[in-house]
Formats: structure tokens, C-alpha cells, sequence
């Protein structure tokens, strides 16, 4: 069902709203941690059942509502992980990179992801053959 409610998701929470409502930001961020929040369960569940189809179809979802979004791209690396594609970790990092550079910058507005997507990195790259 999760799978099903994120197909709905077809771009940034309320980016086509033309008015300005007053608590448009509220709303924007509400639909946002929605979304997150639904990849992230969706990605966990598929995994427990070593379903990468429906993991990877989960994130693809949910970054076209939210691009740059980094639980997303940590997601995705754990999943990549999960399947032995250390090279896909990898790859998956370096385009956070640049996509947080084309987005304007990450946390430290130098490109570089979170201290926390760093870690995550750091230690599924660790555990790489």
C-alpha cells in the first residue's frame, strides 16, 4: 500500500500552488516528512523481505518529490549495500554530492553531504569485500 500511495507523489509537495496561503511552508514541510517517512518504512519492510525491486521502486518515488533529499539517498546506499553493490554505494554518494552542489550546497553549503550520510557511508563502505 505504500508502494501504491507513493506513485501519487509526481513532484515537490504543493510547487504548483499559485496563491500564497499563509502556512503554504507548514504544509510544504508536512507533505515532505510524509513522503520521507513513507520511503523510509517502505525501503525497511522491502528489505526485511530482501525485496530491492520494491526497495529501489520506493526511493525512485520518493525522490521525484524530493529531490536532494538526503534520508532518501541514504536509503538508497543501504539498499545498494543490502545487495552487495558497493560500487552502486558509491556511485549513489558521489551524486548526492552533486546534486546537493547543484541544489546550492549541502548542510555546510559546500556540496558535502550531512555528517550523518558521511558516517553511514564511511561505514557501508567499511564493510565492503
Amino acid at each position: 500500500m505504500l508502494l501504491e500511495a507513493l506513485e501519487l507523489v509526481t513532484g515537490e509537495p504543493f510547487d504548483d500552488i499559485a496563491c500564497e496561503w499563509p502556512n503554504i511552508a507548514q504544509l510544504r514541510w508536512q507533505a515532505s516528512q510524509s513522503i520521507e517517512d513513507a520511503v523510509v518504512h517502505a525501503v525497511d519492510v522491502a528489505l526485511a523481505a530482501d525485496d530491492l525491486v520494491s526497495a529501489r521502486r520506493a526511493v525512485s518515488h520518493g525522490l521525484v518529490g524530493l529531490p536532494g533529499n538526503e534520508m532518501l539517498y541514504r536509503a538508497r546506499m543501504r539498499i545498494e549495500a543490502h545487495a552487495g553493490n558497493h560500487a552502486g554505494v558509491r556511485s549513489i554518494y558521489a551524486e548526492l554530492v552533486s546534486v546537493l552542489q547543484d541544489l546550492g550546497g549541502g548542510p555546510h553549503d559546500n556540496g558535502d553531504p550531512s555528517p550523518v550520510t558521511q558516517q553511514l557511508f564511511a561505514e557501508l563502505i567499511d564493510r565492503a569485500p
